[in-house]
């Protein structure tokens, strides 16, 4: 559940046009959207949450041009691809 909330936030963060989750990785993980929301929720405070962290090194190393400077990436709110649709 882990890996794929993972893949779900990474879509996201890539990708802001497109719902993350589709019917094949539904298909091959076993997993709906909204089984992944407390998850991916979780991911993403640790993706945003920055202050106090030890991993700095980490941070500036993936902000290199080598990296495709992934670690400026800063993805819109996910919360709102888990509200119900009426």
């Amino acid at each position: 559940m882990v890996a794929a909330s993972a893949v779900f936030l990474a879509k996201w963060t890539l990708d802001h046009l497109e719902h993350p989750w589709n019917p094949t990785l539904e298909h091959y993980t076993n997993y709906k959207s909204s089984e992944l929301k407390t998850v991916v929720l979780a991911l993403q405070d640790l993706q945003l949450n920055t202050k106090g962290c030890p991993l700095n090194a980490i941070r500036e190393k993936y902000k290199h041009q080598k990296f495709n400077c992934v670690a400026n990436l800063s993805p819109k709110p996910v919360q709102s691809l888990f509200q119900v649709q009426v």
